[in-house]
């Protein structure tokens, strides 16, 4: 039986779609309960006789609706429409006539509880205008009966904003590379008439924002993969928002690139650059090249001198480039006189086609020798031992030959306020020595170097040392720069170290010391394995800092104590600043050294491969500074005392952790779970440890001792191939700090064959394309209404279906619950939510399956003709599930891998289904029914059953709670029901519920 109940009726009918509103209403007549024992709670609808039999509304624009209404089945005198913006009407008309204007913004209209009247009459709809879209409307239609209003029917309302509609025209979509397309947008408009704020035109693979402009002009060019395959098609796709807030996506222009030679751009020199005049400088070459094919490349340098030329040989490479090229080149110091010098850099680059293409740039000297840019910079001092201050600075800007050289001077307790007056000066390195007499202070060094460590200061007392530059000119010598200083107090003295030897001997030991620094060379964070790097640090007398001269021929292995492994360049690299590290000797010839004895006493040693010095990279006098391999020269940083010492040493202090793990099968079918097992991980000197576990795969590191992962085969970046293996590294940390040498691990994925067709008899995961995870019920929940998400596979039935046919279409049912998927309130809209609801059979439940050719499938919903997708095209954990436009996204792509169905297997599944079939437990009849249906329940006969009417969008009408199922038909009244077609659930305690079909025709 139907009741009306007013307040009631807003939050029943506010779930319906926003663009279809009908309420069937019938008033109140006699009507006898059933004799069966049953208990009824429905929705209560009708208050009087008076009330209107149905309420709907139609957009008609952003601003204007059409109410429509059934009137009362007995006699009223008219009908009162009210309105109100933003809240319930509570009150009741208390004049028999009212001035009533269909206009929201009328102010000559009555008014009713603060609401105002927009109709007065018998007509069953009025066109009600000057609304405003997005807000929350409520309309109210009272009947009069002589002097008696009823208390009415409400509904809310709210006018949708209309999106924009993208029209744009476009130059040619394809051509040569770089190929320039012209976008116009003057057609696209808005149906409401909103202002279009926002335009975005982007990639539509990667998403990336190409431009905001609304006719914007975009250059494509051709770009490499990581395999190396050149990239020369895209895709485009525009983004148009209105001021209402709506929002219109284009169709995707499709970009077409045709190849004519090379692509190449010289990045170093650039097209403008500049070389330094001190010293001959080794200058990087580097260059972008897209192409085709095993291209051929050559470099060359040409210094041009007026009108004369003077090229170098070529630098020519064949092969494969990944999109970069690089060399290097020597430019002399020359063209600091006024006189027309450059280089000038030719890169050619011929494809497998034989096409080619060049690029230039040109590097000028720095030709300003004026005094502004002749003072040195950077200068600092640092302590050093025994009363010892170590100067660095950095050259000015122009040449430096004999003439231009720099004059250091120091001053015990005080600035210099002089600036020298002679060319040359006696010099002393020694603050106690014969250096002469300088404006309070002392003449200390004049030459060419950058750097110099001054002796002999007193501990505790603050000393200034300033550096000038001397810059003769025409007129004379004698023309000095204003100078840099610093200042520095020399801290208390310290240990005398032991003396230099003058040679190495085989079966001693020694310490090697910086004469930049007075730091000593050693392997880092005394670590034994192949690799560690080797770096200066304040002596520890550790066996880390301990070394042994072995000869090999006319060169020597020069290997640490604590593991014998030698010294070696990086990866036997020739290059300026390669880096030196500790690995295994085998008698490579980055791993010999020749050792050279100055006249002053100190030791250069040079690389038998690269013909390279052993130095500290930039000068650093910092503890941790790295060491590498430079051009010989006549810098500190490349010259070592050689200090015999003892071949024992204290022991490290802290000893590194030991990292020590196992793992389960590291290859299988994607998603594959592998368990790892560090807990054997140990300290040697019984730290507490940490661990730190590195997937591989940008997500944070995992600090369980045991972890397990689920490695699943996705996408690589820009969507090109999967990738489907994994490095796994466990690194032990104690609580010091100290970290343990890598341990590492290589999961290897397969990726499941795609299945080739759809067997009802089956389970299956429903994995994305994109991100890698499968289509999930969140935390396995049972009810209807509950939102799909994309999760990471971990083998539970709420994430796995199964397909069975319904007609030419598919229920798509999870297996734990058997419900279906089904489209949010049968809506067609985009971006539309999926939920899991149970299934009757509604077109919003249906849906086709279709396999492209690489095996993928799309599902499309067979009443919105839109596909299963996932929103924003998100690779992230918890996404949610939408309907969309079929586009050739990967987010609208799954792979169907076969799995095995829970426990009871298929057969309880298929019972369980079985269940639900109409045909086979119940049945309603007659069909079509008039006044009354008989539903025959004796398969439930004694167990309580519940029986739910719903319309045909699946809202619920009518609950009927039946405590024991009669054996007998029971009988239900449909006297009160309006012709049409229904759905009928039916529900058994502990049982799967029955959907069954009614009909009402009279």
């Amino acid at each position: 039986m139907f009741t009306h109940a007013p307040k009631r009726s807003i939050g029943w009918r506010s779930t319906l779609p926003a663009c279809l509103w009908l309420v069937l209403l019938t008033t109140t007549v006699g009507h006898a309960r059933p004799t069966n024992p049953t208990r009824t709670s429905t929705p209560d609808h009708y208050a009087d006789d008076l009330a209107i039999t149905g309420i709907g509304f139609t957009p008609l624009s952003a601003t204007s609706v059409r109410l429509s209404w059934g009137n009362p089945l007995v006699a009223f005198d008219d009908i009162l429409v009210v309105g109100k913006l933003g809240a319930s009407l509570t009150g009741k008309p208390t004049s028999a006539t009212y001035t009533a204007a269909a206009s929201f913004t009328s102010t000559s209209s009555g008014t009713v509880d603060g609401g105002k009247v927009l109709y007065q009459g018998r007509n069953e709809s009025v066109v009600i205008t000057d609304l405003t879209a997005g807000q929350l409307y409520y309309l109210r239609v009272f009947t009069r009966k002589g002097t008696v209003w009823n208390e009415g029917v409400e509904l809310p309302v709210r006018v949708a904003n209309r999106a924009p509609v993208i029209l744009f025209t476009a130059t040619s979509l394809s051509g040569t590379s770089p190929l320039s397309v012209s976008f116009n947008t003057s057609k696209t408009y808005d149906p409401d008439g909103d202002a279009l704020i926002y335009y975005e035109w982007r990639d539509a693979n990667t998403f990336k924002t190409l431009s905001n402009e609304a006719n914007p002009v975009l250059t494509f060019y051709p770009q490499q993969t990581r395999g190396g395959n050149l990239i020369t098609s895209y895709e485009v796709e525009l983004l148009v928002r209105d001021a209402g807030g709506g929002v219109s996506f284009s169709g995707r222009i499709r970009i077409q690139l045709t190849n004519v030679g090379p692509d190449v751009t010289i990045e170093s020199p650039s097209k403008i650059s500049s070389y330094r005049l001190m010293e001959a400088q080794v200058y990087p070459l580097s260059a972008k090249v897209f192409t085709v094919g095993n291209p051929i490349t050559t470099w060359q340098a040409t210094l041009h001198y007026n009108n004369r030329e003077f090229p170098q040989p070529p630098i020519t490479v064949n092969g494969s480039l990944n999109g970069s090229v690089r060399s290097q080149t020597t430019f002399e110091p020359v063209g600091c006189n006024g006189e027309n010098y450059y280089y000038l850099i030719t890169l050619k680059v011929t494809d497998g086609q034989g096409l080619t293409f060049t690029d230039t740039s040109r590097a000028y000297p720095i030709s300003d020798c004026s005094i502004v840019n002749v003072n040195i910079s950077g200068l600092t001092a640092t302590t050093l031992a025994n009363g010892s201050v170590k100067l660095n600075w950095n050259k000015g800007i122009v040449v430096r030959n004999n003439s231009h050289d720099v004059l250091v001077v120091g001053r015990a307790g005080g600035s210099f306020t002089d600036r020298p007056a002679s060319a040359s000066y006696i010099t002393s390195t020694s603050f106690t020595g014969n250096g002469a007499a300088y404006d309070g202070g002392k003449a200390l060094y004049q030459g060419l170097d950058s750097s110099l460590v001054v002796t002999n200061l007193t501990p505790g007392q603050r000393y200034f040392f300033r550096v000038y530059t001397r810059v003769p000119n025409a007129i004379t010598d004698k023309a000095w720069s204003g100078g840099i200083e610093t200042s520095i107090t020399i801290p208390a003295a310290t240990t005398t170290s032991p003396t230099a030897v003058t040679a190495v001997e085989p079966g001693k030991c020694y310490r090697l010391v910086s004469r930049l620094s007075g730091k000593v060379l050693g392997v880092e964070g005394n670590a034994t394995n192949d690799g560690a790097s080797i770096r200066q640090r304040t002596d520890g007398n550790l066996l880390s800092q301990g070394w042994r001269f072995t000869p090999d021929g006319a060169y020597y292995n020069i290997s640490a104590l604590h593991t014998l492994k030698g010294i070696q360049v990086v990866n036997a690299s020739t290059a300026e600043n390669a880096l030196l590290e500790q690995w295994t000797y085998w008698g490579g010839n980055h791993q010999q050294w020749t050792v050279r004895r100055t006249n002053e006493g100190y030791f250069t040693f040079i690389n038998r491969n690269s013909n390279k010095a052993m130095t500290v990279l930039n000068a650093n006098t910092a503890d941790g500074a790295e060491v590498g391999q430079q051009i010989p020269g006549a810098g500190q940083q490349q010259q070592w005392r050689i200090e015999e010492r003892t071949c024992n040493a204290t022991a490290p202090t802290n000893r590194a952790p030991v990292a020590v793990a196992t793992a389960t099968s590291l290859s299988g079918t994607s998603p594959l779970s592998v368990t790892f097992t560090g807990s054997k991980s140990y300290d040697p000197d019984g730290d507490p440890i940490t661990y730190e576990w590195d997937f591989g795969d940008e997500t944070s590191y995992v600090t369980e001792a045991n972890p397990v992962k689920v490695f699943v085969a996705k996408p690589a970046k820009l969507g090109i191939g999967l990738i489907l293996n994994y490095t796994v590294r466990l690194t032990v940390i104690d609580n010091k700090g100290l970290r343990s040498p890598v341990q590492t691990f290589y999961v290897a994925l397969q990726n499941p064959a795609p299945v080739a067709s759809i067997d009802p008899a089956k389970c299956y995961r429903i994995q994305s394309r994109s991100s890698g995870l499968v289509l999930t019920v969140p935390a396995g929940a049972s009810a209807d209404g509950v939102g799909l998400q994309q999760r990471a596979n971990a083998d539970q039935a709420w994430q796995k279906w199964r397909f069975t046919p319904d007609g030419t279409y598919y229920r798509m049912s999870v297996l734990h619950t058997l419900k279906g998927i089904q489209v949010v309130n049968a809506s067609t809209a985009e971006n539309a939510l999926l939920e899991q609801w149970t299934y009757w059979g509604g077109g919003h439940q249906q849906w086709t399956a279709q396999r492209n050719n690489e095996g993928y499938y799309t599902f499309s919903n067979r009443n919105a003709n839109k596909v299963i997708s996932v929103l924003n095209a998100s690779t992230a954990e918890g996404a949610a599930i939408v309907q969309q436009t079929l586009g050739t996204g990967n987010q609208q792509q799954w792979s169907l891998v076969e799995t095995t169905c829970p426990a009871g297997g298929r057969m309880a599944t298929e019972a369980r289904m079985a269940a639900a079939e109409p045909s086979r437990s119940f049945s309603l009849y007659p069909t079509p029914a008039s006044n009354q249906v008989l539903i025959d329940l004796s398969a439930s006969e004694g167990l309580p059953v519940q029986l739910t009417l719903h319309n045909m969008l699946g809202r619920t009408l009518r609950q009927t709670e039946i405590e024991a199922a009669p054996a007998t038909p029971y009988s239900y009244s449909t006297d009160q029901l309006p012709e049409g077609l229904y759905l009928m659930q039916i529900t058994p305690a502990r049982q799967v519920p029955t959907t069954l079909r009614l009909l009402i025709q009279r």
